[in-house]
């Protein structure tokens, strides 16, 4: 406990601790920190020429483990496993990496990081302006990887484990983060673990010889809702959705319906909140619930998609009780996606 505590506090100084947080059953709590970042790593300045800015990157991170029972040759205290975060809020990728921070700790003695990815979560250089047409020129692979070697090697100074090796985890465009990060920096991981990576469909000319068409991911994910049982059902949820969102009415009784936190601004924009929720769900089909996501979500959505009717108030009345399954809503109400 001593050893924790002052292994946080130490963090804590230099990054600004703001708590402990639960997980679900079975994973260890992570600590919840912030990282001075700098905006842009391949200029010395800003834009127009300023003092390049920073801004409050996110990370969790767990040293349950990290007690010198993974001690190394080298005189390291034990390895540090680094998840290369991807596109969405860093706490939601901790409870689906069990492998990660859970079983690989206890049997390396290892440390655990996990980066949150520029732009998503609690890291957003701009703020509530991050968005803005001017400020996203940020949002690049090169920049997330280099936030990531920055802050491994920031922590790894202040840890006093420089002579620790780094094995950064990821999965889909995490993985090709992890793979991009071990090429990019290999001074900074000495490997990786890429799951999923779809590092093949950023060469088209290669997709005859293995069997890839620019439909073959949706149509597994067809084939998950078909097996299933329910595909037809989703198809008749969908044109449900477009019909409604039609009119201003419509959106405004999605709004209701779905406790968005304002009506959608079009029928694409209405769609999209569905097809996205119904297009992860295959890539997160647990056999345990992570969150608010029930398990096996894919049956779970069948369900509830086959025994809510099938007229369109009901298909949008059973789509808004899907949807906190995978948006997490905010004062009471799911904000734009």
């Amino acid at each position: 406990m001593l050893r924790n505590a002052a292994f946080l506090a130490t963090v804590a100084a230099c990054h600004g601790l703001i708590r402990t947080e639960e997980v679900g059953e079975g994973y260890p709590a992570y600590e919840e920190k912030f990282f001075d970042q700098y905006l842009d790593h391949f200029r010395f300045g800003g834009r127009g020429g300023e003092p390049n800015p920073t801004w409050k990157q996110r990370y969790l991170v767990n040293s349950d483990e990290w007690t010198g029972k993974g001690a190394l040759k080298n005189g390291c205290k034990g390895p540090i496993l680094f998840y290369s975060g991807n596109e969405g809020p860093i706490e939601a990728f901790w409870s689906s990496a069990g492998f990660v921070v859970n079983d690989l700790p206890k049997k390396w003695g290892a440390l655990v990081i996990f980066g949150e990815h520029r732009y998503y979560g609690k890291s957003m250089p701009f703020g509530a302006a991050s968005m803005d047409k001017d400020n996203v020129m940020y949002l690049t692979t090169e920049q997330a990887l280099a936030d990531y070697a920055e802050l491994l090697t920031h922590l790894k100074k202040e840890l006093n484990a420089e002579n620790c090796p780094v094995i950064s985890f990821g999965g889909s465009y995490g993985a090709t983060l992890t793979t991009f990060f071990r090429v990019k920096y290999p001074h900074i991981v000495a490997g990786g673990l890429a799951a999923s990576t779809p590092l093949g469909y950023y060469d088209p000319e290669a997709w005859p010889s293995q069997g890839v068409t620019p439909y073959t991911w949706i149509d597994i994910v067809n084939k998950d809702y078909e097996d299933a049982g329910c595909l037809n059902q989703v198809i008749a949820a969908r044109q449900a959705v477009q019909r409604v969102a039609s009119t201003p009415q419509g959106r405004a009784q999605i709004q209701t319906a779905w406790k968005l936190c304002k009506a959608p601004e079009s029928v694409d924009a209405a769609v999209f909140l569905f097809t996205d929720l119904i297009e992860t769900f295959p890539q997160m089909d647990y056999p345990y619930q992570i969150g608010a996501t029930p398990a096996w979500p894919v049956n779970a959505t069948c369900t509830a998609i086959t025994q809510g009717g099938s007229s369109d108030d009901q298909y949008i009345a059973t789509i808004g009780k899907i949807l906190p399954w995978y948006y997490t809503p905010v004062n009471g109400c799911i904000a734009d996606q």
